[in-house]
């Protein structure tokens, strides 16, 4: 039990007064003066000995209720603080006569919370061993205090963590130089080790040793310029960490002045700006690739504000209008107005009615006007626009690119009179090959006829007999080419009449028309299954006719000719070596010989006009047949070629279409 009479603060008053009473008096003045908690205690009890009556206004604690403790410290210390109180104990059992020593811990209050306390105490008797037998202590109430300290590092991990998330640091440096002082903000920007608490500051050599040579000067005469005019500054460089990373900064710096004017120290914050930078400049390449782009395709981009009527023109569209654009162009505005300026009245009425349908009706539109440019010139330009619209399909924007195509309207209508003249030409053709058909057939047919009869009924001499023969030949030869040709300029036209047509028949109605040539070579013909195909029955069956006819011409002369035809259906693989659309199915029709065959080098040149691997006197002919087989396979939208080798036959590889348009 703690005494609260005079007896019970003999250990106070002794130590104050001697052996003077007036311990009440003491107490009195105590509990007036001292803002702190002060009590005595008994270390050979280990239990309170004395308390101020401060205890009741720190803690809520009548004295009364105290009296009634009787056990130790247990009663006054927060529970999760009493074993660090019983260490702390221990200490001051070492302590000398002068000695003091202080610790934090929490004691209850009367409400049911509790409160920080700095206690600080000293031997204050000792028994007759030397042993304390009483200790003095004084505990301050740092709750406060605390509150605050634990807030201001709150705040100090606050901003370092947005330092760290944003990537930049704060800095500040005294009036007369030296040290630049750092937060750890600025430590990790430049990559070097964070220091701790006892450490913050930087040399401006150590710092500018991060600069690049090429920025230093510029840096350090801005410091000096703001120095010395007691002003901030702005300036963006270029940095090399410690572990070698460049690093685009941007530092800006303020000026803080003392009431009197002078100048007290620059602070300042210093950002890592290299993605940004490195942004702007990716936005800077694309720009000047746009930039080229038009200039090269002579053509603008504009973007029209429906609700504000604004809009807004590109560089290449001023270039279009023969302007410049504006100097330090930067998206210029320009108004209807001057726009319709460039047009004919006419031209500005049909536009504006159409213009009105487009934005209620369209999403997207393709354009063409006529502009008087500012040169006097007349342009054609042909626009291509899309409506963005809102959730109520109302127009809101309207983007688009307009592209200078007078050039490539005159080449146009310079193609249109060439086709003109190309169609033209191709009557006049058309007239020749009438008149190689029948005008110029006609004395051949003479000539033939009359030769024949007098061979046969005329008293000619032997010589003349072979001069004669070789005028009939020759003349036989120019109606086979004359025909030729003929079919050759049939093939040429574009191509018409196109129907679902079964190949198959088509392979039979050929056999019937060579059935002679096949019978006196003893040819034999094996044929799979053909197809269906979208293709001109005529000229189909004539490639089949040649191909076959070259087969049974070109054959060995110990061996009776034999021809195989197969088909199938490409696959995707294949079609995509050939470069064939990947939306169209194709068959391959595959016509193999046993013939005399060819060198591969020729394989093109056998099908070209006139061109002939043997003399006629081997083999007769025109060197038109291939030509025809080729000429039929484009107008099919297919392909044709050849493979062989001399003395192991050919094989003609045709690939059409299965579905064709006339």
């Amino acid at each position: 039990m703690i005494n609260t009479d005079n007896n019970g603060y003999s250990d106070v008053t002794e130590l104050f007064f001697g052996n003077v009473a007036g311990g009440e008096l003491l107490q009195q003045k105590i509990n007036d003066l001292v803002p702190s908690l002060i009590y005595i205690y008994d270390a050979n009890k280990k239990r309170l000995s004395y308390v101020n009556k401060r205890i009741t206004d720190i803690l809520g604690f009548e004295l009364e209720e105290v009296n009634t403790w009787d056990d130790d410290l247990s009663a006054l210390v927060f529970k999760e603080d009493k074993d660090i109180v019983k260490n702390e104990l221990e200490k001051y059992l070492s302590l000398k006569d002068n000695e003091t020593h202080s610790y934090n811990s929490r004691l209850n209050h009367k409400k049911g919370n509790w409160r920080y306390f700095r206690t600080t105490g000293s031997v204050l008797r000792r028994n007759e061993s030397g042993t304390p037998a009483s200790f003095l202590f004084v505990a301050e109430d740092i709750t406060n205090s605390l509150e605050s300290e634990a807030e201001i590092k709150a705040w100090k991990e606050l901003v370092n963590e947005t330092e760290e998330l944003l990537q930049f640091g704060t800095w500040s440096q005294n009036a007369y130089g030296g040290k630049l002082r750092w937060s750890d903000g600025m430590y990790r920007l430049f990559g070097r080790p964070t220091p701790g608490e006892t450490k913050s500051a930087i040399t401006p050599d150590e710092y500018f040793e991060h600069v690049s040579e090429i920025d230093v000067d510029a840096l350090k005469k801005k410091i000096l310029n703001s120095f010395e005019n007691k002003m901030g500054f702005e300036h963006t460089y270029t940095i090399t960490t410690t572990a070698g990373q460049e690093k685009v900064v941007s530092t800006k710096g303020k000026a803080i002045m003392s009431p009197e004017g002078d100048l007290v120290k620059l602070i300042g914050t210093t950002g890592d700006v290299t993605e940004q930078v490195n942004a702007y400049l990716e936005l800077y390449r694309y720009k000047q690739i746009t930039l080229e782009r038009e200039k090269f395709l002579e053509c603008g981009s504009w973007e029209f504000d429906v609700p504000d009527g604004k809009l807004t023109w590109s560089e290449g569209m001023y270039r279009i209008f023969g302007y410049e654009p504006p100097e330090q162009y930067a998206g210029g505005s320009v108004n209807w107005n001057f726009v319709n300026s460039h047009q004919s009245p006419a031209d500005v009425e049909r536009n504006m009615q159409e213009w009105k349908k487009i934005l209620m009706e369209k999403t997207k539109y393709v354009h063409e006007d006529t502009i008087t440019a500012a040169d006097g010139k007349l342009k054609r330009l042909e626009t291509f626009g899309k409506i963005i619209r809102d959730t109520d399909n109302a127009a809101l924007k309207v983007i688009g690119i307009s592209k200078d195509v007078t050039q490539l309207k005159e080449y146009e209508r310079e193609l249109e009179k060439r086709m003109e003249e190309l169609e033209r030409s191709n009557k006049d053709l058309e007239e020749f090959a009438y008149i190689a058909s029948h005008d110029l057939q006609e004395p051949l047919r003479k000539i033939t006829t009359f030769g024949r009869r007098i061979n046969l009924e005329g008293e000619i001499s032997d010589e003349n007999k072979v001069y004669l023969k070789r005028m009939i030949s020759s003349a036989e030869s120019m109606r086979v080419l004359i025909n030729n040709l003929l079919e050759f300029s049939r093939v040429t036209h574009k191509p018409s009449g196109f129907e679902n047509t079964n190949l198959n028949k088509l392979l039979e109605e050929v056999k019937i028309e060579l059935e002679l040539e096949i019978a006196e070579t003893g040819a034999i013909i094996r044929a799979g299954n053909l197809p269906w195909l979208d293709a001109i029955p005529l000229q189909i069956k004539q490639l089949f006719s040649n191909i076959i006819h070259n087969a049974i011409k070109f054959r060995k002369a110990d061996q009776n000719p034999e021809i195989s035809i197969a088909s199938y259906l490409m696959p995707e693989q294949e079609k995509e070596g050939y470069s064939l659309k990947k939306d169209i199915d194709y068959h391959k029709i595959i016509i193999s010989d046993n013939g005399i065959g060819f060198e591969q080098e020729y394989a093109d040149k056998i099908f070209k006009i006139f061109q002939r691997l043997h003399g006629k006197s081997e083999y007769p002919g025109t060197g038109v047949g291939l030509a025809i087989c080729r000429k039929i396979t484009d107008n099919h939208n297919g392909l044709l070629s050849a493979t062989s080798k001399p003395g192991e036959g050919s094989t003609f590889e045709i690939i059409l279409p299965v579905t064709n348009k006339n």
